[in-house]
């Protein structure tokens, strides 16, 4: 077995492993989605799997410098559902 695959966490800027983390994508057409499969193709950014990491990242604009576009609120309040109901 190789390494695990690292991505970089937005909020702490550390390597974490890829399947531990959320991933929000920037699809070509200027969609923001959720990406639960890690599939979408696109410019993606990777969140830690926390409230308080969303908040962090709500707070900072993280998700829109690392996205590169405007993430409205709904995105975010996506997010802290997710987590709360499946990590």
């Amino acid at each position: 077995m190789g390494q695990p695959t690292l991505r970089k966490e937005v909020v702490s800027q550390t390597l974490q492993p890829f399947e531990s983390l959320i991933r929000v994508v920037k699809t070509p057409k200027d969609e923001i989605l959720i990406d639960s499969t890690k599939t979408i193709k696109g410019r993606g950014v990777y969140l830690a799997p926390s409230l308080e990491a969303i908040r962090q990242a709500r707070k900072k604009r993280l998700l829109d410098k690392g996205l590169k576009i405007r993430i409205p609120n709904h995105i975010y309040d996506q997010l802290e559902i997710e987590v709360k109901e499946h990590w």
